[in-house]
């Protein structure tokens, strides 16, 4: 293989490792699952020994609420089920292991909890459920190892004048099956929290609450929280995001927040909702009738507020959670709320949107806008990433296998592609066929580059050949391949969907053929087999262009060459893919068979279209 070849095949190579470790990597703050360091302590935290629990539920939430701040201490998500089939949430690595070890942390809720219409108090369920917010780690069923402070709780109300406010002891003043009201007289105020479950004339709206706040007294200083969302992994990383919406011009814009190293307020901006995410699953507070100036965001250590990531490596620092808060106006006695508390799905929150725009005309709260693709190339790959999820999500409409659909997906993109990779393969035939020319002019002149070059440009107008024209099509399907991974890495469909159980249970997760209790670096302590499944079928494909298409101006050291070449592109793919979601793996997969098939079909070799 020549230089040129040898400069584009690292051209794509730095692009792959740019794209996956700067472009996509929001959060920066990678599990360091190798560390050799001893496990961060859980710092202490408050047990409130009056606490009582009280719960809400239909078939989207199990909503467990707290007298102590009146706020939400955990936000259960039930899993798609027979008896759920209206989620969308499918059961994950972690979700199983807690439940085959009978881990107490499996537990929904947490501890004993009250209902409506019930006698006395109600034990927790073994599973079935997603926690939304983090919600503490027990160490068996009656005792916590690590209580969450109420300052953390989902919705609490918050005052940097009076610390305790998040803490004062709320009485339940009413409890039905569908909405909760608790009542305080706190540091000079009355205060009264109303939630109940969001409705339009259809029932239920999808993973929706109201909330109301009404305070007597001084409001000023009060925040309400978002509370801290629980960990998700995404291309081996936690990838939290914290974002506003706002109006610029007539124009909705979602702006896109710095994670917090400690407590920030920023001001002189009017958010028409919050949204604090871990990239599949979030919490959107939409204040209804007041205007807010301003909002906070924080920090939170893993050793205070632990995910439940952490429950097997008690490394608790890997995983520091964040929170938003939005102060209230000092005029405002009456405040309402819409909170979205469920996954971020783009057909998911059109549809909210529509409902809420059904019950409050001209009022659409836009959480949809909740989902959107930010870095760099976020303007490149947004509307192409789009595209692709409404194609894979049209062949899943009526195939009801998403696997199926991404190869129906991997099809389209190689029809749309083909004049540009038919258009590459031309340029790199033409440029071999040209190489011992060009390298006889070299030799030619060995003490004269520059007539050398003169003689190479003459040689190629000559033959009607353009040296960019081997990398054009590269960077024209650039946006495509940005689109992809953007796509594969946090489709929120493909969370938790097995393709083949016990080896790929999660497309948006690595696969895992075998795992073992130790660490290795980069590695980890589990077997991904499937980009090595890659590796070895682009390999196969090199070779076979070779076979299929010889270079019969090739010499013994340009052939030696390129297996080097081709030995060095598989292993560095493998790598490069070794942690990358199971989807994006069985995506490339596909990519190369049907590479290998246009070889063959556009190689000569096929007689299946020839004329007799």
């Amino acid at each position: 293989m020549d230089r040129k070849s040898f400069i584009l095949l690292l051209f794509f190579t730095v692009s792959m490792f740019f794209i996956n470790n700067w472009l996509f990597d929001s959060s920066k703050t990678k599990p360091q699952t190798t560390t050799t360091e001893a496990p961060v302590a859980l710092i202490a935290a408050p047990t409130y020994k009056n606490e009582k629990l009280f719960v809400i539920e239909n078939e989207y939430q199990q909503l467990v609420f707290s007298n102590v701040g009146g706020a939400l201490k955990e936000i259960n998500l039930p899993f798609k089920s027979e008896s759920n089939a209206k989620s969308l949430i499918y059961p994950i690595e972690i979700d199983q292991q807690l439940a085959t070890k009978n881990n107490p942390n499996a537990q929904f809720p947490l501890s004993n909890f009250t209902i409506a219409n019930s006698n006395g108090l109600q034990s927790p369920k073994e599973g079935g459920y997603y926690p939304l917010l983090r919600r503490g780690i027990k160490e068996s069923d009656d005792k916590y190892l690590k209580n969450v402070s109420a300052e953390f709780y989902g919705l609490a109300l918050l005052s940097d004048e009076n610390k305790g406010l998040s803490e004062a002891v709320y009485e339940m003043s009413s409890l039905t099956k569908d909405s909760i009201t608790f009542q305080t007289s706190s540091f000079g105020k009355k205060i009264t929290k109303k939630y109940q479950f969001a409705k339009d004339q259809n029932g239920y709206i999808p993973y929706s609450i109201l909330l109301n706040i009404s305070v007597d007294g001084e409001v000023r200083d009060l925040l309400v929280s978002t509370g801290v969302p629980e960990a998700e992994i995404i291309s081996s990383a936690p990838s939290p995001e914290l974002k506003y919406l706002y109006q610029k011009k007539k124009k909705l814009v979602v702006e896109k927040l710095k994670l917090p190293k400690s407590v920030k307020m920023i001001s002189d901006i009017q958010p028409l909702w919050v949204a604090n995410s871990n990239g599949f699953f979030g919490i959107i507070v939409n204040p209804l009738n007041q205007e807010t100036n301003a909002l906070e965001t924080s920090v939170v250590s893993g050793s205070v507020d632990p995910s439940r990531l952490s429950i097997e490596s008690k490394n608790y620092k890997d995983f520091p959670g964040y929170s938003i808060k939005i102060p209230l106006r000092a005029s405002s006695k009456n405040v309402d709320f819409r909170i979205f508390a469920g996954p971020f799905d783009n057909n998911l929150l059109t549809s909210v949107d529509a409902s809420f725009a059904a019950v409050t005309p001209d009022n659409n709260p836009n959480f949809s806008e909740a989902i959107s693709y930010h870095g760099w190339f976020s303007f490149i790959s947004e509307p192409f990433a789009k595209f692709l999820l409404v194609v894979m999500q049209f062949f899943y409409s009526f195939t009801h296998s998403w696997v199926f659909a991404l190869f129906m997906l991997t099809v389209v993109l190689k029809v749309i592609l083909f004049p540009l990779t038919n258009w590459s393969t031309k340029s790199m035939a033409k440029m071999q066929e040209l190489n011992p020319k060009v390298e006889a002019i070299k030799k030619r002149y060995p003490q004269d580059p520059q007539r050398a070059n003169l003689e190479i440009i003459q040689l190629y107008k000559e033959n009607n050949y353009n040296p960019l024209s081997m990398f054009l099509p590269i960077f024209i399907q650039f946006p495509f391949l940005i689109g992809m991974l953007d796509l594969l890495r946090s489709s929120f469909p493909l969370r938790g969907v097995s393709f083949i159980p016990g080896w790929i249970d999660n497309l948006t997760a690595p696969d895992v053929l075998f795992s073992w209790g130790y660490s290795i670096p980069f590695i980890g302590n589990q077997f991904h087999l499937l980009p090595f499944i890659l590796g070895g079928l682009m390999f196969l494909q090199t070779k076979l262009a070779s076979i299929l298409n010889p270079n019969k101006n090739a010499t013994a050291e340009s052939i030696k060459q390129g297996r080097t070449v081709n030995i060095v592109t598989t292993s560095v793919f493998t790598v490069l893919f070794y942690n990358f979601p199971s989807g994006l793996n069985i995506y490339w997969i596909f990519s190369t068979l049907l590479g290998i098939l246009q070889q063959y079909l556009t190689s000569g070799r096929c007689t299946l279209f020839k004329k007799k």
